[in-house]
C-alpha cells in the first residue's frame, strides 16, 4: 500500500476501497483504538492518583490543612520569638536604663550590703518618734522609677497599743506619694517652760497632782507609760542625778525610752533621741560587722552604737550628746534621702541646722522624757519638784516589762 492512509480513509468512507484496501484500513483503525486506550489510561494515572473523585478530594483537603497548620505554626513561632526579643530588650536593657535616671531607694553603697536610705529612715524615726522605732524597711520596684516602700515599726512603750505597725507609700520617679497606715502620735511635751507664766505653771502643777491621785487606784503590778516635762531644761548630768543612775536610764521598775531635747523652738517639731532605737535596727537588720558602718561611726561619733565594741559601756553625758548631734548632722548631710522618706517629714535642712547651732551654743538640755514604770516608781519620779507636768499614754494592769516588781 503506497497510498497515504488519509487517502485510503477517504476511499473507505466513500465505499470505493478494494477488499484489500478495506482490510488494511480496518486493521490500522484497530491499532489506533488500542493505542488510544493505552494513552488514556496513562493520562488517568497521572492526573488522578485514586480511582474516584471523592477520595481525591479527601486527600487534597488533608494536604491543604496540613500545609496551613504548618504555615500558621511558623507564623506563631515567629511572632513569639519577636515578642520574646522585645521583652528581653525592655527587661534587661531599656527598663534598667530608664530607671538609671530616677531615684532608687534600694541602691547600695559600693561593695557593701548597706542601703543608706534605710539608715536615714531609722535615724529619722528615732529623732522624731518617742513611741516606736523602725524595725524593718522594704522597697519593691513597681515600674519605671516607681517603688513601693513598706516600713515596719515596733513599740518603744509596750503599755501603749500599736494597732497598726506598718506604713506604706510610693516613690514615683522621684516624687513621694501619700502615706497609708496611721501610727499613733505622742502627746507633745511642753516646749519652752521658761516662757510660761506663773499662772500656767500653777495649772500644770495642779494637773500633775490630779494625775498622781488617780494613779493610786492602779494595782502595784501595773505598768504606766507616759511623758513628763521638767520645770526647767536639765543637762544630761542633771538627768542622771534626777534618776539616780550612773549607767543607762533603766532599772527593774522603770525605763526611759526617749529624751526630748531643747532646740530653742517651742512651736516646731519635737526632736530627741533613743539610744537603743538605731542600736536595735543596726544590729538586727543591717548587721554590725560592716566596714562602711564602722567608717560612719568614725565620721559621726556613736551614730550606730551597736556597731561599736563595748557599746554598752558608755559615758552618758558625752556619748549621748554625740549620738544625738551625729543623728542631726547625718540627716543634714543626707537630706536628699531624708526628703524621700514620706510626705509627713517636716525636717527641713534649715530646721536641722538651727537645732545643731542651738545645741552647739547651749549644750544638750533635756526638756522632758517618755518612760514606763511601775505604779509606785512612776508616782515617785513624777512627784519630784523638778517635774512640772505629766501625761499618761497607756497602762497595763500587769507589767510584762517589770515582772519582778
Amino acid at each position: 500500500m503506497t497510498e497515504k492512509l488519509t487517502d485510503l480513509l477517504e476511499k473507505y468512507q466513500r465505499g470505493e476501497a478494494t477488499a484489500a484496501e478495506k482490510n488494511y484500513v480496518e486493521e490500522r483503525l484497530k491499532e489506533f483504538a488500542a493505542l488510544q486506550e493505552v494513552l488514556l489510561e496513562q493520562e488517568d494515572s497521572e492526573v488522578f492518583e485514586l480511582p474516584n473523585s471523592t477520595e481525591a478530594e479527601t486527600v487534597d483537603s488533608k494536604k491543604l490543612k496540613h500545609q496551613f497548620n504548618r504555615k500558621f505554626l511558623r507564623l506563631g513561632l515567629g511572632v513569639a520569638g519577636i515578642l520574646l526579643v522585645v521583652f528581653a530588650v525592655l527587661q534587661w536593657l531599656l527598663f534598667p536604663l530608664a530607671n538609671f535616671f530616677y531615684f532608687n531607694p534600694t541602691e547600695k553603697v559600693v561593695h557593701e550590703e548597706v542601703v543608706p536610705y534605710n539608715i536615714v529612715a531609722a535615724i529619722q524615726t528615732e529623732v522624731t518618734s518617742p513611741l516606736y522605732h523602725l524595725s524593718a524597711l522594704g522597697s519593691q520596684q513597681d515600674g519605671i522609677g516607681k517603688y513601693i516602700i513598706t516600713k515596719t515599726y515596733q513599740s518603744n512603750l509596750p503599755a501603749v497599743p500599736l494597732s497598726g505597725n506598718q506604713e506604706t507609700y510610693e516613690i514615683v520617679r522621684g516624687k513621694v506619694g501619700e502615706t497609708s497606715g496611721t501610727l499613733p502620735a505622742a502627746s507633745s511635751l511642753i516646749g519652752r517652760t521658761s516662757e510660761l507664766s506663773e499662772e500656767s505653771r500653777q495649772l500644770f502643777l495642779a494637773n500633775k497632782e490630779q494625775t498622781l491621785e488617780k494613779l493610786t487606784a492602779l494595782p502595784a503590778t501595773s505598768e504606766i507609760a507616759g511623758g513628763l516635762t521638767f520645770a526647767t531644761p536639765l543637762g544630761l548630768g542633771e538627768v542622771q542625778e534626777f534618776f539616780g543612775t550612773e549607767s543607762f536610764f533603766s532599772d527593774s521598775d522603770y525605763r526611759v525610752n526617749w529624751f526630748s531635747v531643747d532646740i530653742g523652738d517651742s512651736e516646731g517639731l519635737q526632736l530627741g533621741f533613743n539610744w537603743f532605737a538605731t542600736f536595735d535596727f543596726a544590729a538586727n537588720y543591717i548587721g554590725t560587722s560592716s566596714s562602711y558602718l564602722t567608717d560612719l561611726n568614725g565620721q559621726y561619733p556613736h551614730l550606730l552604737p551597736s556597731t561599736e565594741a563595748g557599746a554598752t559601756d558608755v559615758n552618758l553625758r558625752q556619748d549621748f550628746k554625740e549620738h544625738f548631734t551625729s543623728c542631726l548632722q547625718y540627716l543634714l548631710d543626707n537630706h536628699e534621702l531624708l526628703k524621700m522618706q514620706n510626705k509627713a517629714t517636716p525636717l527641713s535642712a534649715e530646721y536641722l541646722q538651727q537645732a545643731l547651732d542651738y545645741i552647739e551654743e547651749n549644750d544638750v538640755k533635756i526638756t522632758g522624757v517618755y518612760f514606763s514604770a511601775t505604779t509606785e516608781r512612776y508616782r515617785e519620779i513624777v512627784g519630784a519638784d523638778q517635774v512640772l507636768d505629766t501625761q499618761i499614754l497607756g497602762t497595763e494592769l500587769y507589767s510584762q516589762s517589770f515582772v519582778n516588781s
